[in-house]
Formats: C-alpha cells, sequence, structure tokens
C-alpha cells in the first residue's frame, strides 16, 4: 500500500502557526564609547560602527577588575567566547604587564621588524584590539600584542586559539559564496617574473601531485589579482573548473569562514544536494570534496587566508587541482610552494601609473612618475589609487601630485603610503560620494549590491549605481561580478574610520536601520515567492521606505537567497546584537525557511536560538514555532513539543484564538507522529473548535485534515474521505492554489488506496499544473509521488519510474530530506513490482540509511521489508523481459 506523503502531517500545517508580527521600534540610547580607559567585558559584541555604546555598561555588566589585573599570573584566554570577552581579556593582560597603548605600539612594529614581517600595524589598530564590540581582530596582530605583553611570542599560541573561538561563534562565519573565477582582470600590469616562476612550479607537479602556490605578502601588494590572473590562464589551458572563495582571513567586519561552509559551497557547486551535505561533518565534507574531484581537472583561489588551519580541509588531492592561496601570513603546507610577494619593481609600478592615469602624461614626465610610485612605495593598490586621481585631475601635473601626496604622508596618522593614496582619493571625492563611501563601511557583509547601497544612503537606486560606479572608476571600490560590488580590506579599514569621525551615532544608526529593514522586506518578498505557503503567514513590518528587489519567481527568489544569505545572517545577528529585536526576528523568519530547505539547518537553528533570546510575546512565540518547525522536520519530536508547549502558552496569554488553533495542530502532528493517536485527536478536535469560533477556514482545514489522516490510518476510508473533500472545499473557499494542492494530494492518495487509480491520477494532474503554477515545488513532488504510485497500481511501470525520477532530483536539490525518503520507497516498490529488484535494492538501502538518519522506524521497517523481498528476488532466474518495461 502506498505509503501516505508525509509533509502534510510534517511541515505544512504547522507554518499556519507563524505569527504576523508588526515591526515595532525598540528605544534605546546610546553613549560615548570612544573612552580609551573604560575597559567593559562584555559578550554581545553589540558595538560596531554604527554605534558609539558599550552595551555592557548600559545593562549593568561588570567591568575588568584593574587591581586583579595587576596581579597574580598573566590573564588566561582559555574562558573566552566572544569577541568582547577577547578583547577585555587582552585588556586584562596590558594591565597586568603595566604597558601604555603606546609602548605596546612600538613593541609590536619592534616585534614585526626583528621577525621581517612587512605589514606594520596603526597605532589605531592596535588600540581597537583592546576595545569591545569589534565582530572580528587580526588573529595576528592579537597573537603579537600577546608576546610582547607576555615576552614570549611562541606563549601566545593561545591567544589565537581564543580569536578562532570568538570568531566562530559569530553565524556569519557559517555561510559563504563560492562562486566562479573571474573570466578576466582588464588592465593587469607586469609581474611577469613572478608569473614564470609560479608557472614553472605548476609544470613541475602538474599530473603528478597536487599543486598547493600560496602567495604572501602585505595588503595591497597585489596578491589576488596575480592568483587570478594565474588561475584564468591555467583554467583556459586545461579546461578545469574554477572557483574562487574569499576565506575572510583579514576583514574588519566579519569573522574568518569557516571551511565547513567553504566545503557545503563547493559541493553544491558540483552538484550535491543540501540532503547530501547536511549530515557531514568537517571530515566527511572534506572527504565528500576529494572524491569529486579526484579525477578532474580543478583551480581553487582561496582568497584572505586566515591560517593553517583554515586550509587544510580545503585541499584536494588530485593530481590536476591547482590551488592557489592568498595571505598576509606564511603558512606551513604540505607540498606547497610559497611566493613571497613584494611590491612591483619600478618599471612594472610606472607602467601601471600609466595605464591608470593616462601613458601619455607619465611618459612625459619619467622622472616625476618614478617619484610618485616609490611614495606610494610601489604598492598596487596605492598606485591605482594614485592613477584614478591623475586621471580625473587633468589640470594638474603629476610635481602637484607628489607634492600634495609629500603632505598627504607626513599628515597620515597610520604613515602608510596605502593610506596617504587613500586620503587623497577620498578628498577628491563630491561630498555625496565621499558619504555613500563612508556608509559602506556599514554593511555587516562582503558583498552588495545598489539595492543595499541606496538604504545606507537613503536614496534610489539608479542614484546609487551612479555612485557606485564612479567610485569603481576613482579605483575606491571593486566590482566583482555584475551587479556587485565590494569594498578592499584596506579600504574598507580606512572608510570605518572616516565614518567614525565625520558621521555621528545617530546618523550611523539611521543608515544601519535602514538596510537592515531593506533586507528584511526584500527577505519577505523572496519567502514568499521561494515557499509559497509562506505567503499565509509571513508579513512584513513596519516599512522603511528604502527600494527593495522583487523576485519574479522562486526560481529568481531562491537565487536571491542564494546571493544575499551571509548578508541577511549578518544583518539578523548585528540587529540582535543593537536591540533591534523586532527587525531581527523578521529577517531570521524571512530567511530561515531557505535556509533549512537548502540543508543548513544548524544555521538556521543557531540563527533562530540567537533571535528568540531578545523577544518576547507574540515575536517570541512566532520564532518558538519556526524552530518547532524544524524539530519536526529533523523528527526531534520531544524538543518540538517543548517549543510548541511553550509558545502555545504565549499565544493563551496574549489571548489570540487563531494563533492558539494553529499551536494546538502543531501539537497534535507531533503526537500523530509518535504514535500517541488518541491525544493526537484530542489536539485536533480543541484546534478545530477554536478555528471555528474565531472564523478561520484557513486554521480549520488544518485540523480536518489531521483528522481525516487518523480516520484513514485507522481503516474508516469512507469517514477519512468525509474530511478530505471538506478540506479541499475549504481551500477552494480561500482561494489558495498552495493549500489547494497540500488538501488535494490526501484525497488523491485515498482514491488510490481505494482502488480509483484513474481517478486519481486525473485530479493529481491537475494539482500538477497548479503547484508548478506557483512554483511550489514540495507540493510538486508530492504530486509527482502519487501519481508513480498510482501508475505503479495500474502495471504503467514505465510511466512510474519517470515521474518518481523527476520527484527524487527536486527532493535532493531542494534538501528535503522527508520527501526525498518517502520517493525512494515509492521507486523501490515501483522497481520490484517491475522485475528490477537489483535497482530495487540500490533505492531502497539509501532509504533505510536515510530513515535510520531521520529517526523514522516506520520507514525504515517499510524499506527492510522490502528489501527482503529484493533479496529473495534476485536469487530467482530472471523473469521475462517484457515485465522490466
Amino acid at each position: 500500500m502506498f505509503l501516505a506523503p508525509a509533509f502534510l502531517a510534517r511541515m505544512f500545517p504547522v507554518l499556519v502557526g507563524l505569527a504576523r508580527a508588526s515591526l515595532a521600534p525598540t528605544a534605546w540610547s546610546r553613549i560615548d564609547a570612544s573612552m580609551i580607559d573604560s575597559f567593559p567585558v562584555s559578550s554581545s559584541g553589540a558595538a560596531t560602527l554604527a554605534t558609539g555604546v558599550d552595551p555592557a555598561k548600559e545593562s549593568g555588566q561588570k567591568s575588568v577588575n584593574v587591581t586583579d589585573a595587576l596581579r597574580g599570573e598573566a590573564p588566561d584566554p582559555g574562558d573566552v567566547v566572544s569577541m568582547d570577552d577577547l578583547a577585555a581579556r587582552l585588556q586584562e593582560l596590558r594591565l597586568w604587564a603595566g604597558v601604555s597603548y603606546r609602548e605596546l605600539h612600538r613593541r609590536v612594529l619592534r616585534s614585526r621588524q626583528e621577525r621581517t614581517v612587512p605589514e606594520r600595524p596603526s597605532f589605531d589598530s592596535v588600540h581597537r584590539c583592546l576595545q569591545p564590540g569589534r565582530r572580528r581582530v587580526d588573529q595576528e596582530l592579537v597573537v603579537d600584542i600577546a608576546g610582547v605583553l607576555l615576552g614570549d611570542r611562541e606563549a601566545a599560541g593561545r591567544w589565537r586559539q581564543a580569536c578562532r573561538v570568538a570568531s566562530g561563534s559569530q553565524t556569519p562565519a557559517g555561510l559563504i559564496a563560492v562562486t566562479d573565477l573571474p573570466t578576466d582582470l582588464p588592465r593587469f600590469v607586469g609581474r611577469s617574473r613572478e608569473l614564470e616562476g609560479l608557472r614553472s612550479a605548476i609544470r613541475e607537479s602538474w599530473g603528478r601531485r597536487p599543486t598547493v602556490l600560496g602567495i604572501r605578502g602585505m595588503g595591497g601588494v597585489g596578491k589576488t589579482s596575480l592568483a587570478t590572473r594565474l588561475g584564468r590562464g591555467v583554467a583556459m589551458r586545461v579546461h578545469a573548473r574554477a572557483f574562487a572563495v574569499d576565506l575572510r582571513g583579514y576583514d574588519p567586519a566579519l569573522p574568518p569562514v569557516d571551511p565547513v561552509a567553504v566545503l557545503d559551497g563547493l559541493l553544491r557547486a558540483f552538484g550535491l544536494a543540501g540532503s547530501q551535505i547536511a549530515g557531514l561533518d568537517l571530515g566527511g565534507r572534506t572527504r565528500s570534496f576529494r572524491r569529486l574531484v579526484r579525477d578532474q581537472p580543478l583551480v581553487l583561489l582561496l582568497d584572505n587566508a586566515a591560517d593553517a588551519d583554515q586550509l587544510l580541509p580545503l585541499l584536494p588531492e588530485s593530481a590536476t587541482g591547482l590551488v592557489l592561496i592568498t595571505s598576509r601570513n606564511r603558512f606551513d603546507l604540505p607540498g606547497a610552494t610559497t611566493l613571497d610577494l613584494a611590491p612591483m619593481d619600478a618599471g612594472d609600478a610606472v607602467e601601471l601609473l600609466g595605464e591608470r592615469g593616462g601613458s601619455e602624461r607619465v611618459s612625459a614626465d619619467p622622472k616625476a612618475a618614478q617619484q610618485l610610485v616609490e611614495l606610494a612605495g610601489h604598492l598596487p593598490l596605492a598606485i591605482d589609487l594614485l592613477g584614478s586621481r591623475i586621471a580625473s585631475d587633468g589640470g594638474w601635473t603629476l610635481a602637484d601630485h607628489i607634492e600634495r601626496l609629500r603632505e598627504a604622508t607626513e599628515s597620515s596618522r597610520l604613515d602608510d603610503a596605502v593610506d596617504a593614496a587613500l586620503g587623497l582619493s577620498y578628498q577628491a571625492l563630491d561630498s555625496d560620494r565621499r558619504r555613500l563611501l563612508r556608509l559602506l563601511a556599514l554593511h555587516p557583509g562582503r558583498e552588495f549590491d545598489a539595492y543595499a547601497a541606496a538604504a545606507l544612503a537613503d536614496t534610489e537606486p539608479a542614484t546609487a549605481i551612479a555612485g557606485l560606479d564612479g567610485l569603481v572608476a576613482h579605483s575606491l571600490l571593486l566590482s566583482p561580478r555584475p551587479e556587485r560590488y565590494r569594498l578592499h580590506d584596506l579600504v574598507r579599514t580606512y572608510v570605518a574610520g572616516r565614518v567614525r569621525e565625520e558621521d555621528p551615532a545617530s546618523r550611523r544608526r539611521d543608515a544601519q536601520r535602514r538596510l537592515f529593514g531593506m533586507y528584511a522586506h526584500a527577505a519577505v518578498r523572496a519567502a514568499r515567492m521561494h515557499a509559497p505557503e509562506a505567503r499565509a503567514w509571513l508579513r512584513s513590518g513596519e516599512s522603511t521606505g528604502a527600494a527593495t528587489p522583487e523576485p519574479a519567481d522562486a526560481v529568481s527568489a531562491t537565487a536571491w537567497f542564494e546571493t544575499e544569505a551571509s548578508n541577511l545572517l549578518a544583518a539578523a545577528w548585528l540587529a540582535v546584537e543593537q536591540g533591534w529585536s523586532e527587525l531581527a526576528a523578521e529577517i531570521a523568519m524571512a530567511t530561515y525557511w531557505y535556509l533549512y530547505v537548502s540543508g543548513r539547518t544548524p544555521i538556521a537553528d543557531q540563527l533562530l536560538h540567537r533571535v528568540v533570546e531578545q523577544t518576547s510575546d507574540l515575536t517570541r512565540a512566532d520564532v518558538l514555532t519556526a524552530i518547532a518547525i524544524m524539530a519536526i522536520g529533523d523528527s526531534r519530536y520531544a524538543d518540538a513539543e517543548r517549543l510548541a508547549r511553550e509558545a502555545l502558552g504565549l499565544y493563551q496569554q496574549l489571548g489570540d484564538a487563531g494563533q492558539q488553533s494553529a499551536a494546538l495542530n502543531n501539537l497534535g502532528i507531533i503526537a500523530y507522529w509518535t504514535g500517541r493517536t488518541s491525544e493526537a485527536t484530542r489536539w485536533y478536535e480543541q484546534s478545530l473548535e477554536l478555528a471555528e469560533k474565531a472564523g478561520d477556514p484557513g486554521r480549520q482545514l488544518r485540523p480536518i485534515d489531521g483528522l481525516g489522516r487518523i480516520q484513514e490510518d485507522l481503516g474508516n476510508l469512507q469517514q477519512a474521505s468525509v474530511h478530505y473533500r471538506r478540506a479541499n472545499e475549504l481551500a477552494a473557499e480561500l482561494g489558495d492554489p498552495v493549500r489547494q494542492v497540500q488538501m488535494g494530494i490526501h484525497l488523491a492518495d485515498l482514491l488510490q488506496e481505494l482502488g480509483s487509480n484513474a481517478e486519481a491520477i486525473a485530479n493529481s494532474m491537475s494539482l500538477l499544473e497548479l503547484a508548478r503554477s506557483v512554483g511550489y515545488v514540495e507540493g510538486e513532488i508530492y504530486v509527482l509521488a502519487t501519481i508513480g504510485a498510482a501508475r505503479t497500481a495500474l502495471a504503467d511501470y514505465l510511466g512510474a519510474t519517470a515521474v518518481q525520477a523527476q520527484a527524487l532530483d527536486l527532493a535532493r536539490n531542494r534538501g528535503l530530506k522527508m520527501a526525498e525518503l518517502q520517493v525512494l520507497v515509492d521507486s523501490g516498490t515501483t522497481l520490484l513490482a517491475a522485475g528490477r529488484p537489483d535497482e530495487a535494492q540500490q533505492r531502497l538501502e539509501a532509504a533505510r540509511e536515510l530513515a535510520d538518519e531521520l529517526g523514522q522506524r516506520a520507514f525504515a521497517e517499510d524499506a527492510a521489508r522490502l528489501l527482503v523481498q529484493a533479496a529473495r528476488a534476485l536469487e530467482q532466474p530472471t523473469s521475462d523481459p517484457a515485465s522490466r518495461s
């Protein structure tokens, strides 16, 4: 007998329980956080560029005990769990050592000089490492600070681990975009000697062993450009797949990326479904990745690597694989060749200046050009900025630019060529573009589009695009792919300082609030397209007035989520830290379903748990319900029941009969799937009674459908038919195609069970058309499963296996494990009936493994029973080939 589709009992009835929360601004105040000698201990990480506050002081949390810090053994970072914990512990270490900030800065510089480390951190960079409110710190700088304070850099290794722990506590570290390596690099100049050396290393190892090339150098020296140029050339010659990942080892706003997340993206890029990835730990993902790329050429750029631990799981073992690593640090990786990339030589530097600023002007005054590139430290980023300034200032001579650059260098607080060039380029912008550039530093993600820029600047997208393109033309902004933008790490650091100095905290908060509001509204729109059932329960809060993208269909909505997921996570996380709990909940509620169906349940679960801690009343009940939905989908029924009961209690306190009805229905689902049929019946009946009192037909149909399912299980098929037909009538009255599909599937299943297979197929074909018309993929999967079962009953095995193959592909592509399990069992049943026991055995073994993983005992028992039949069939002589049609 065909197994009734699990999705109605598992997911969709509980979706009604999600609330229609409105957005209410949270009142909060800010204080000055620039006081150097105040060292609050806080684990909230709330202070950001958009704030000027220490949340620890506002909430009464303790500050560092200076007396304790000055006596006894050196403070240990073993209990650090957040960025603010790290800053506080580092501050205690400074006080313990009795070192002033200025002396600390001098010692760090001296240490790096003695170790020939090219980068020289500014006083500001050192000082900020010891302040709360950071979302990321430079691990090597923290280790250097701890090392000079302890008098032993080797003893400071525990501080590196503390950095990793603190960074790992940030949800955005768990999601990253894996993109194609850019197809070309416009205006690439020089580096012929370096390119030839790297190509020689590739020729030596290619086909014999994995090729791992590291490019190490200071910020702004051109590591990524060189690696991209090299990687693209290799990929074109050997027809390799080429990918790039920014590991964010030095991003001033976000933590380094977790290698688990990188492997998630790479495995998806190679075609693995979310359901095949979600259950794999780091080791499992590494093995799967290495197996997938073993026999095909691959070029992988791992940009801005933080440390060896981040890299090792990402290295393939293929002899036709090229891994390019860029970093500011040197790593000891097995079999790797490392190039220490120095600033450009004089000839290449002048050529680059001419390419950017105009070859005729540069060649007309070669002496002045030579002086300019020397002042720029022969660093490509600084030269690029200068060239853009020269091109835009037609009335200035090169000598004028030399004088201005010298003045800027002398007045620069950071005493850095790149900083001086950035200062000149920044001052050359008009006021609108300077403001836009500053506000871009408030974006919590890595990449962004014109909608995000428009929200920050409080303008229209078309105006934002003009400003963004102008910043690209001035080499202050990168555009790695069409309609996407990002700030170079050093540019972000510079403008972060400018926005703190030039824009008051209130203005920064307003800009970020607009940005997060835009993301919330855009996510709601996309969610309604990505999961059409969300139209029944998800609603935006208060509008911010910012323009938002509007996906045209489910495919474009899914693509939008794929692109913006890491930004949405960062926005929700930061909104919680800033006290905007309602806004954080709106983003999280609109995003979690995408994360769930795409196999990123741990990230969605972590996000929702973070949000629910800061919410109350209706919003808290809504988020609890969302967490319960994921628990039901993962067969964690005890957790689901606890969460659903708490949500029900909150809805009862609020006197919301409609929401109580939905919560009771959720409890009915949990009871049904845990074998408590009598209890499930009571929950469903209570849910129906409240829904009828509230006059809400949408909430009535869910418990009616649940009661029908129970009657079907008890063998009361006619009574089940009455319930199912009533649920279908209510869905039709509501005019909701999604609910019509959901309710219609159970009726079609019942018709098939009653032997009316032709009628079941006819009904299902109408449902299939309806599901596809609204982009309702999960409904489409279960309709196809119903059609497959009915065709199997009619001995149409060819037609049955065809629709089951479609359903299985859809389930795996969407990461819907329960749907995949259902189709695997159905497919095994059909293949057995068709006389193909070998193929049936493969499907049923996969079904049994998945059922065990999900804790679905009934499915596991069905799969085991059918496997016995398949084994017996394999022992018998092959049947008539005609039966295999």
